[in-house]
């Protein structure tokens, strides 16, 4: 397959699982590497700061912030905190997001895998596999115009989390975010 068919096909949800996985796993092995990191780090800004290099010390206080999660120590993506629809909007493209039973806390198994594409195009995989409108309608909520009915998604960008509600059924489910693409 060439690199343009590739680049057209879908992603498969195995796939999307798998790396799932995987940055679940680099996350808990990176947890003891990044603990030691941001110690010797608040040793510095200590160190620096007693000795009168202050600037220093502000500028190694603020890696210290930026490194107190896994996900920026991995990842040192810049995290949005989108104050409005617009915002919300353009982060959420390009997205894919697990959908699991709020029941599930081991997120052993997953309902369906939602691509919030740009231009308002949104897919669920395991479902029916079609292409339906999305739009943020608020800082943290998305319309999705299904053929059944309208989704309400509530997301929390920072956390990476949201939750999902039918109007057409009463069963609620929870979304964890998979990938945070590049900054636009």
């Amino acid at each position: 397959m060439t690199a343009a068919l590739c680049a057209l096909a879908d992603e498969p949800a195995e796939l999307i699982k798998l790396r799932q996985q995987f940055h679940d796993r680099l996350k808990q092995e990176m947890q003891p590497w990044l603990t030691r990191y941001v110690g010797e780090l608040e040793k510095l800004e200590k160190t620096l700061a007693t000795s009168g290099r202050l600037e220093e010390a502000l500028v190694v206080k603020q890696e210290r912030l930026k490194s107190n999660t896994v996900d920026a120590a991995a990842e040192k993506k810049e995290t949005a905190n989108p104050r409005q629809a617009a915002e919300l909007q353009k982060v959420m493209e390009g997205t894919y997001w697990i959908v699991f039973d709020p029941q599930d806390e081991k997120r052993e198994t997953m309902r369906d895998v939602y691509e919030f594409r740009a231009n308002g195009i949104f897919v669920n995989f395991f479902h029916t596999k079609k292409q339906y409108k999305w739009v943020a309608s608020a800082a943290s909520r998305i319309k999705v115009e299904h053929e059944l009915g309208t989704f309400d998604i509530k997301v929390d960008w920072n956390s990476g989390k949201g939750e999902v509600g039918y109007s057409f059924q009463e069963q609620r489910n929870s979304l964890v975010l998979v990938n945070r693409p590049a900054s636009k």
